[in-house]
């Protein structure tokens, strides 16, 4: 009789062990394409954004950013569209709920700079009140991308995702902090130069750091499936 009961709790410790363990493959199946469709569209977005930077002198382009929760929305909808619905799970829910505060947060940041730009706009120089703000979000928005990125390793237990994103977390921030390219860029061409690159050198930075921290991760998790 103490045999059985002992089989038996052997028996629900596998179960347990085997359904957490299908959790973790389906999450991670999910994060893979996440990941992907998010750094892909960041990317093309990135490209987008900066290509109108230059031909329009102007960095109004970077208005654009608050289309790419819809982008993201609509190619994870049509990657999705003929994936079997697999039942939430815990795992599943707090690597969503790790996005979504980065979402938000990174959202509210870029609404904030903006009427704060708004506010400012009479008093401060047009261009130079575009070229602080972007500065100031791509910085912020590489540092939490990185943390969202790391967490999401911690909790799929990824060394892979976890050290892309503290690639991205603090190597977009010292580049950003420490202005890298623009420093670059003056001591090989000119200021003005240097000065106007500030409208579309965080594209860039984005779309390097994008393909970095989402793209490759995304790749070695979906080759893992």
């Amino acid at each position: 009789m103490e045999d059985n009961k002992n089989m038996s709790a052997e028996r629900s410790l596998e179960i347990i062990r085997e359904s957490i363990e299908k959790s973790q493959k389906d999450v991670t199946r999910s994060t893979a394409r996440s990941m992907l469709i998010s750094g892909l569209a960041t990317i093309v977005m990135s490209a987008l954004i900066g290509i109108i930077c230059v031909c329009t002198k102007s960095g109004t382009a970077h208005l654009l950013w608050f289309l790419m929760p819809i982008v993201i929305w609509i190619g994870l909808r049509w990657q999705n569209r003929n994936s079997v619905p697999t039942p939430k799970n815990y795992v599943g829910m707090l690597v969503g709920k790790v996005w979504k505060v980065f979402a938000i947060v990174v959202l509210t940041l870029f609404a904030c700079q903006i009427l704060w730009l708004f506010f400012c706009v009479r008093i401060v120089n047009d261009i130079q009140s575009l070229e602080t703000v972007h500065l100031l979000s791509t910085q912020l928005i590489l540092l939490l991308m990185g943390c969202a990125i790391a967490t999401t390793g911690y909790v799929l237990r990824s060394s892979w995702l976890k050290w892309c994103g503290f690639i991205c977390a603090i190597g977009g921030y010292l580049l950003e902090s420490y202005d890298v390219p623009f420093q670059f860029l003056a001591h090989h061409t000119s200021y003005q130069t240097a000065g106007f690159s500030n409208a579309w050198m965080p594209c860039v930075i984005v779309a390097l750091f994008a393909f970095v921290g989402l793209v490759l991760p995304g790749l070695t998790l979906k080759g893992k499936e």
